[in-house]
């Protein structure tokens, strides 16, 4: 498993965009009984192979990207540097 943090925003909204815009779909949005009031997003990128999650925890005011063991894509590290990249520090 590996973990990438994001500054924390009041709206995940913004950010569930942002990856939308690289071309990666949100193929579920749920959340987390591990984190209470968290969301959570997996992606999926159309025809590739692998899962990138996302979750918004507002009780830790935390944000962070996951890729779980077995999960990687091809797609996935694009997908992450682009978001780092665009994202406010």
């Amino acid at each position: 498993m590996d973990e990438w943090g994001l500054t924390w925003i009041e709206d995940p909204t913004e950010v569930v965009a942002m990856i939308e815009s690289t071309g990666a779909q949100v193929r579920s949005e749920t959340t987390l009984a591990r984190f209470p009031g968290a969301r959570h997003w997996h992606f999926g990128w159309p025809g590739q192979k692998g899962t990138l999650e996302l979750t918004w925890d507002p009780k830790a005011r935390r944000m962070w990207f996951k890729v779980a063991a077995g999960r990687w894509g091809p797609w996935i590290e694009a997908v992450i540097q682009e978001t780092q990249r665009r994202w406010p520090q």
